[in-house]
């Protein structure tokens, strides 16, 4: 067995394989065949559970989507939407759970004379299951709020839900011109007066930042159309200004929720995903793929990506029906990139908030996320990713699917 200090703090090479089989229904003869590597996220190996989230029968871990996006160590998440799933030790069930075949899998398993350890997940699918193409299939922990994993406590402000921002791991709100600066880690707080830019009996008031810049933004909703405007800084300490954008013609806009800038546009939510040119003062456009998120959202971003993270546990898929939930919006594509559960499940256990792991053993981004019950960051993305090739075999009409994906942990 692996030792509990390995389980914290693995030094550790993975090596995953994948065969994926289409299947004759009746004889079980193998129509079409792929094999690959799979791509490993290795950040999500320096956790503190990732050997129990392995072995784990009580969440499902596997997961299949349509989507083709090459694997990106800068976003750890599978991509797209599920069609299909698997739970280590259980049967198939509806259209999109798969079975898993305890005598082709291998739980836990000894290699390299005790210095490496073996996972191979066997499930198959009937041909009236996943009825949609296979574009990608992985190990994740995104979809479900049962299985974070916990790796640095945090402070909870009494007023979370108005923290609606975030920038370098610290949450910002604004009211009546005195922006707000939380810092979860310590559990203090700072404050910044800009009532001599944007005023201070104005209305509504909330702060925004730029995906791809270090400029940040004071947005003025105003009791009169007319005092619309969005207020720019060169960076978060809010002290040199830039440009002022009207907004007077903004039917719909942020109010007191938080909004992100990526090139020469601001994107929010307000019952779906809007976004705006920035100095041409044209009333938002809601973008083409809306998603609910309850109002108030937290947004947080990283590599052209917005996080939204919300006060409810919505369930990305349940045994009948895919939903689409909680989710990541690709900002210079303008679509949704991939869904992430959350933590909570009343009003007033809301999930704490998003922050991104500078720090994370490959020096790439972690997204975090906090729950209030127990105040620890917990670790959403994926494990592994495997993407089919562009000239893999299509699925034969009825062809069952059986699938190995296999991960070896070597020290």
């Amino acid at each position: 067995m692996i030792s509990e200090k390995s389980k914290i703090s693995p030094q550790v090479d993975v090596i995953g394989k994948v065969q994926i089989d289409y299947t004759d229904e009746i004889t079980g003869k193998v129509k079409e065949r792929i094999c690959g590597n799979n791509h490993v996220f290795l950040d999500s190996f320096n956790t503190s559970a990732w050997w129990d989230r392995l072995s784990g029968t009580t969440y499902d871990t596997f997961f299949l989507t349509d989507d083709d996006t090459s694997p990106d160590d800068n976003f750890q998440y599978l991509r797209g939407n599920i069609i299909g799933w698997g739970r280590v030790g259980n049967e198939a069930s509806g259209a999109y759970r798969g079975k898993f075949l305890a005598s082709e899998s291998i739980i836990d398993g000894d290699i390299n004379n005790g210095v490496g350890r073996r996972w191979k997940y066997t499930y198959t699918f009937t041909g009236d299951q996943v009825l949609q193409p296979i574009k990608s299939l992985g190990l994740s922990m995104q979809y479900s709020s049962e299985i974070d994993v916990p790796v640095r406590r945090w402070k909870y402000p009494t007023n979370l839900n108005t923290y609606t921002s975030m920038r370098n791991n610290l949450l910002y709100y604004c009211a009546n011109g005195i922006i707000t600066v939380f810092n979860p880690f310590t559990g203090t707080s700072t404050t910044i007066d800009v009532t001599n830019v944007v005023g201070n009996a104005q209305g509504n008031m909330c702060v925004g930042f730029a995906d791809d810049s270090t400029k940040a933004y004071v947005f003025r909703v105003g009791s009169a159309v007319g005092n619309r405007a969005i207020y720019e800084f060169l960076d978060e300490t809010f002290i040199v200004q830039g440009n002022v954008y009207s907004c007077s013609n903004w039917t719909t806009h942020p109010d007191s929720r938080g909004f992100v800038v990526h090139g020469n546009k601001a994107w929010f939510y307000a019952s779906g995903w809007y976004k705006s040119v920035l100095g041409g003062n044209v009333n938002p456009t809601i973008s083409p793929i809306p998603a609910s998120v309850y109002s108030n959202a937290r947004l947080a971003t990283s590599d052209g990506h917005i996080f939204a993270k919300n006060g409810y546990a919505f369930k990305r898929y349940s045994q009948n029906v895919a939903t689409n939930e909680l989710p990541v919006w690709d900002l210079e594509n303008d679509k949704i990139a991939a869904f992430i559960n959350t933590r909570g499940n009343t009003s007033t256990n809301y999930q704490g908030c998003s922050v991104f792991a500078p720090s994370a053993p490959s020096g790439h981004s972690v997204l975090l996320s906090a729950w209030e019950n127990n105040a620890t960051f917990n670790m959403k993305q994926a494990f592994t990713c495997y993407v089919l090739p562009n000239d893999a075999p299509e699925r034969p009409d009825g062809a069952g699917i059986k699938i190995s994906y296999q991960i070896d942990v070597n020290y």
